[in-house]
């Protein structure tokens, strides 16, 4: 009951970690196991037994604990090794899609910009509309026309004066 055979289908169940523990459990220094992380650390090395990745399904999970293990043909020899399984676990797991969490990564990344963006933009538009309610001077604007007047005196009559003479 391998990775593998659980893989080709022939086998439901499979176990997946083994892992050697020569420290003393107790509340305070429990083990933790992530399953399906496909951590070579985890398992074994003189066995068939891997720790590989695990479909998008629900899973149900019992833990098989040893006192003592015996490996035959890379294999755990359940007519040698003394063990222990605990009931399968009344809550179903689902492992995590690495792929669903980058939405809200960039959700998470994004949506704090966007919100300080427009709160500098409200503050700034806010802080330009009191400022010109406030200013209690008056501009003075004056219209200068620059333009010439331009007269024209080539058709014009001239009065004519008398001389004294």
């Amino acid at each position: 009951m391998t990775y593998s055979d659980w893989v080709n289908k022939t086998t439901k169940t499979y176990l997946t970690v083994l892992e050697l523990n020569e420290k003393i459990i107790s509340r305070s220094n429990m083990i933790t196991i992530e399953i399906g992380s496909n951590n070579v650390a985890d398992v074994i090395s003189n066995t068939d037994y891997t720790n590989g990745p695990l479909a998008d399904q629900n899973y149900r999970v019992a833990m098989v604990l040893f006192t003592y293990l015996e490996i035959k043909d890379r294999l755990v020899d359940i007519q040698q090794s003394i063990f222990s399984v605990t009931p399968f676990a009344s809550n179903i797991i689902k492992p995590l899609d690495p792929s669903s969490n980058t939405v809200a990564v960039i959700l998470g990344v994004l949506l704090p910009i966007i919100c300080i963006f427009v709160i500098i933009t409200i503050i700034f538009v806010m802080l330009r509309r009191l400022q010109t309610h406030y200013n209690l001077e008056t501009a003075v604007i004056e219209s200068f026309d620059l333009q010439s007047t331009y007269v024209n005196f080539t058709n014009a009559t001239w009065p004519i004066l008398d001389s004294p003479t």
